[in-house]
Parts: structure tokens; C-alpha cells; sequence
């Protein structure tokens, strides 16, 4: 019992070591003038830099989007005029084009002829001449009364299609 007591008298009566002190500078009305000048230098280059950087992005989204425009050699399959109706939402007519690869890329006008805003997922059924199908969809969300909107569907399958039916899931 006695040794723990004497253990801690000798541990509080030994010095410490002093940590060292930080040498600080007195520091003139320039040098905070040259800090702050030096720091609005750092963020006009980041400010330039950053600019660069978009600038760049900017000219490859335009090439890409060239690239994309004379490749598109998209060519028409066929027009279906006819007009599906489903609870308000109607669907159609449709363009049916192949894009370069040879998928196909369906362009249907979407109206909400009802009184509420409505949403849902177009299935495009797509058939060609030896009876192969595929599907592909797309989601409209938030199509207001009255309103018409263009929608773009890409098919992932390889194939020419000849026909077109529509089926309508609601969100």
C-alpha cells in the first residue's frame, strides 16, 4: 500500500520536460498584405484553371456531338400513324428509324389528354417480318393535363422491325 503512495509522490515531484516554445515573428502590416495578395493569386488560378477545364469538356461535348450527327446515318423503317389510347394517355403516331449500328430507335409523341398529371412506362413491342419480337421502354414522368412530349426509345436487339404495338404500366 505504501509503494503505489510513493510511486506518485516521486512521479509529481519529478520535472516535466517543458515543451518547446514556437517561435513566433512579429509580423509587419506588409506581410499580411502580401498573404492576402498571394492567396487571391491562388484562387484566380484555381478560378482559370477551372475555366480551362470546362472549356475543354465543353469542346469535346461539341465534337462529340458532331461525331454522333455524321454517324447518325439513321435510316427510316417505317411510320405508324396509328394513335393508342390508354385511360387519357395517348401514344403515338410513331417513327421508326435504325441508327448506324443497325438498332433500332423509336420516336413516339406522348399526350395527356386527361385532367390529371400522369405517369408511366411506355413498352414499345416491336416485331419483324420472321417473327422475332423485342421490347423496349421508357418512363414519363409528371406529363401534366394537356401536355405533349417527344420520347426517345433505344432497342438494344439487332434487327429490322416491321410492326409496333404499345402496352402502358402506370407509375
Amino acid at each position: 500500500m505504501v509503494v503505489p503512495i510513493l510511486a506518485a509522490v516521486l512521479l509529481t515531484a519529478l520535472p516535466c520536460p517543458t515543451p518547446h516554445p514556437h517561435k513566433q515573428y512579429a509580423r509587419c502590416a506588409s506581410a499580411s498584405a502580401k498573404s492576402s495578395n498571394i492567396m487571391q493569386e491562388r484562387a484566380l488560378r484555381r478560378r482559370v484553371i477551372w475555366m480551362a477545364r470546362i472549356a475543354y469538356l465543353e469542346r469535346r461535348e461539341a465534337g462529340l456531338s458532331e461525331l454522333l450527327a455524321q454517324t447518325r446515318a439513321a435510316s427510316l423503317e417505317f411510320r405508324d400513324s396509328r394513335i393508342a389510347r390508354f385511360r387519357g394517355l395517348e401514344v403515338g403516331p410513331t417513327l421508326v428509324t435504325a441508327d448506324f449500328l443497325g438498332s433500332p430507335i423509336v420516336r413516339v409523341t406522348v399526350t395527356n389528354r386527361g385532367s390529371n398529371a400522369a405517369g408511366a412506362l411506355l413498352i414499345a413491342h416491336l416485331r419483324d417480318r420472321d417473327g422475332r419480337s423485342a421490347d423496349a421502354s421508357e418512363a414519363v414522368e409528371s406529363l401534366s393535363p394537356g401536355e405533349s412530349r417527344s420520347v426517345e426509345i433505344l432497342c438494344p436487339n439487332r434487327f429490322i422491325p416491321t410492326s409496333i404495338d404499345w402496352s402502358v404500366v402506370w407509375l
